[in-house]
């Protein structure tokens, strides 16, 4: 149980960073691939494409804080299956929809879940364009989509989500076998409440849900009217994430790509100064910011199966811990986990 917006960062953390994916895919033909028949004239006719597709993704992320020995020595293997099903409306228009499953496989202070942990994830509907605008000459093309999430996820429980809605725009330049991208969203979320709360009348042992106990350095538990509430900054209102990143094709089917990309995250609540306040604290909005660094590899091994490898560092304090340094691709805060190597398999259909 933390604050909303430490989940925001772990959130962008795991969408930045690649995935280390176990699991065995069969190979069916892709449904919208062409199919021959047969006529009553014995000529073959190419049937219609299938409008609707479907891709199941499994991973693991590890952390880098599981390779080293010593102090620094913080196992971290977060597994993942994101089913996903996409309705073609129009030609670069499409809907989908999915949800996932995450495994905790080994315990870590920064996740705070006991080992092989199984959580189910956020369900999404997503809308999307492919080509909202495009120059051809110049090798440009603008893309867009709207996606709903809904709140089925035990952090959506805790925090008292309704809804999250998420419109984005991405900017492709392209030529020959490299391509430049920039893309931005924005997240608005909608709660039941300001702050997290938790019903102690699921708790077989009241003990387990009172009032002062410490969950992290700056968060703790009022207990008000037959619930705990998390005190702290409160929930995340709205986010910004911005980024570029760069590809290069060497070949059919292989991809390269480099990524930076920068979130910000801004609270419901107002803090006020008062006279306990610090003299380097600010009032407003709070606000919490995740840099993301990446680098990636893929591979189209075959139609309906894809493979990437990648490495990532991500982090919720981008000028470092004292603000005087850049953390990007980052090996020498191990114990943080704050860097994984990922690879991925993704099997459609």
């Amino acid at each position: 149980m933390r604050n909303i917006q430490t989940h925001w960062n772990r959130l962008t953390r795991a969408a930045a960073s690649a995935s280390l994916l176990v699991a065995l895919f069969g190979a069916p033909a892709l449904a919208d691939e062409p199919t021959a028949e047969v006529t009553s004239e014995g000529s073959e006719a190419s049937a219609a494409p299938s409008k609707l597709s479907a891709s199941v993704t499994a991973a693991t992320s590890i952390g880098i804080g599981t390779f080293v020995e010593g102090p620094q020595k913080r196992e971290l293997i977060v597994g993942s299956l994101s089913p996903r099903v996409a309705y073609k409306l129009a030609d670069t228009v499409s809907l989908s929809g999915g949800i996932g499953v995450t495994w905790y496989a080994l315990e870590s202070a920064g996740v705070g879940y006991e080992p092989n942990r199984v959580l189910l994830g956020s369900a999404s509907a997503t809308l999307s364009d492919g080509s909202i605008w495009a120059d051809k000459e110049r090798g440009l093309n603008l893309s867009g989509s709207f996606t709903l999430v809904a709140p089925t996820s035990l952090s959506d429980q805790l925090t008292n989500k309704l809804f999250s809605m998420t419109p984005s725009l991405a900017l492709r330049w392209k030529s020959g076998d490299f391509s430049l991208s920039g893309n931005t969203s924005f997240s608005k979320v909608f709660n039941r409440t300001n702050q997290a709360t938790l019903d102690c009348s699921s708790f077989s042992d009241p003990e387990e849900c009172r009032q002062g106990r410490l969950l992290s350095d700056s968060l703790t538990s009022e207990s008000v009217d037959g619930e705990v509430v998390l005190t702290g900054t409160g929930l995340t209102s709205f986010a910004v994430v911005y980024g570029l990143s760069a590809g290069y094709s060497p070949m059919d089917g292989l991809n390269l790509g480099l990524g930076l990309s920068m979130s910000h995250a801004w609270g419901v609540m107002n803090l006020p100064e008062d006279s306990l306040a610090s003299v380097n604290a600010k009032t407003g909005r709070s606000q919490s910011d995740a840099l993301t660094s990446s680098l990636s590899v893929s591979y189209q091994a075959l139609k309906q199966l894809s493979v990437g490898l990648s490495l990532a560092t991500s982090t919720s304090r981008p000028l470092g811990a004292q603000g005087d340094d850049l953390v990007i691709f980052d090996f020498t805060r191990a114990s943080d986990n704050i860097t994984s190597i990922g690879l991925s398999v993704t099997g459609s259909m």
